[in-house]
């Protein structure tokens, strides 16, 4: 009887960890945008190549620190494609400090493109 019991907490226990990439970002703080666009023309926007994310919560997590930047007007992640398209002014930040942001998360951004 007790190892019936002790295999039902184990099995459920597993279950909880193995689904834990589903619920990871409810962890996460919500992030504010709190940028102040003067001039359109210095938004510049940049795709980064980043390594090592496998959930949503490896998203959030890029998200999350690279919102806190100054001048990130909007910020995509995707673990799928495995890249991060980021919408910034060039005045207030720079591709070098974006990265920076991201690799301070342990993730590695390869390479950078600027499509716009």
């Amino acid at each position: 009887m007790k190892t019936k019991s002790f295999l039902g907490i184990f099995t459920a226990m597993a279950a909880l960890l193995l689904s834990f990439p589903l619920y990871a970002q409810i962890f996460f703080p919500k992030t504010e945008s709190k940028t102040i666009i003067t001039q359109t023309s210095k938004i510049q926007k940049v795709e980064f190549t980043i390594k090592g994310m496998t959930c949503s919560g490896c998203e959030h997590h890029i998200k999350t620190e690279v919102s806190k930047l100054n001048g990130i007007v909007e910020i995509v992640v995707s673990y799928e494609k495995g890249n991060a398209i980021v919408k910034f002014d060039s005045k207030q930040t720079s591709i070098t400090e974006i990265e920076k942001g991201i690799n301070s998360t342990g993730y590695k951004s390869l390479k950078s493109k600027i499509i716009s």
